[in-house]
């Protein structure tokens, strides 16, 4: 064996070796009960400093090979972003891509090898593991905010951007989803309440909240010019009104694709359209865009505003009647 060690193992061969050593101390080798072996007077086939190294020479081969996996896998995702055609969908029409499960398959036979070495390195694979996963999230935002920027430059490129950034949001709650299975399937009964997932689950909520948000960018970059026009001289003369009904189709057209979205996250983003398409009417109010020559305007006015506030109110009614208002 320490001739084996001396030579620099592969991590394949580590687990082989330590995979090994597991089973000639177990029942079906030494402990036999058939062979009455003191394994206390055998002594160690190895000290426990030697396979302490051991352990940690794969650990840092499994860092390394798990960063560069999750870099490759997410550039291939990201061409995915580009193609002319929308992103896959689950069987209940929400869009995804098969991020997730890659990744998570591949952590999963991390932990799987794990398993059958030792609970202690298998908490400590798990451990590297959502070490890994935190970094991940940053590398996933960075890929976002670029393909954002690049959609900026041309908005009718990529083909697909609307569905492609609800597929990422509905990745992120997938994301989150498996890092809480994983701590559950992989985390003694015995040990602590500690939640060692909670702050990489806290940074998918945030990378998805962070992502609906670039999409509302989106769509009001479309309203901004309706939003900017009401209680102008122009809004006041056009019956009824162009600005308010626009907005309404323009909202009710983007809806058609939010539906593709899980409704996490789905109902955040309704509510918060509708929470900024109401201060910005409000803004208007008090902004002063148009003086009154008369009681008759100001009257028309006032009839207006009610009107298109109960038109509002009708629309996110529509689009997400369980949602209170903010």
């Amino acid at each position: 064996l320490q001739d084996l060690i001396s030579d620099q193992l592969k991590d394949t061969e580590i687990v082989s070796l330590l995979s090994w050593l597991k089973e000639y101390e177990g029942p079906d080798l030494m402990k036999h009960p058939d062979l009455k072996v003191n394994l206390k007077e055998l002594g160690a086939l190895l000290s426990s400093e030697v396979e302490a190294k051991l352990k940690m020479q794969y650990l840092d081969t499994m860092r390394t090979n798990i960063q560069t996996w999750m870099q490759n896998t997410i550039q291939t995702d990201i061409k995915d972003w580009y193609r002319d055609t929308e992103p896959e969908a689950d069987g209940d029409g929400y869009f995804l891509t098969q991020l997730p499960v890659i990744l998570f398959q591949m952590i999963e036979q991390n932990l799987q090898v794990a398993t059958h070495i030792s609970e202690h390195l298998t908490i400590n694979v798990l451990l590297l593991c959502i070490e890994n996963i935190g970094s991940f999230v940053k590398m996933y935002r960075d890929a976002i905010i670029k393909y954002k920027n690049k959609h900026l430059e041309d908005r009718s490129q990529p083909q697909f951007y609307i569905h492609y950034m609800i597929a990422i949001i509905n990745n992120c709650q997938k994301f989150t989803e498996f890092t809480e299975q994983l701590e559950i399937r992989h985390t003694s009964s015995n040990a602590t309440n500690t939640s060692h997932c909670q702050p990489v689950v806290i940074d998918f909520d945030k990378l998805a909240t962070e992502t609906y948000r670039l999409l509302l960018d989106e769509v009001f970059l479309d309203l901004e010019s309706h939003l900017q026009q009401i209680l102008t001289r122009t809004w006041h003369q056009l019956k009824p009104s162009n600005a308010v009904d626009t907005i309404c189709i323009t909202m009710e057209d983007y809806y058609n694709d939010f539906v593709h979205l899980k409704p996490k996250y789905c109902k955040r983003l309704i509510n918060d359209a509708q929470y900024t398409i109401a201060l910005s009417y409000i803004k208007a109010l008090t902004e002063k865009r148009m003086v009154f020559k008369s009681y008759d305007e100001r009257k028309s006015a006032a009839e207006k505003i009610e009107r298109e506030a109960e038109q509002l109110e009708l629309l996110f009614q529509k689009l997400a009647p369980d949602n209170n208002p903010k």
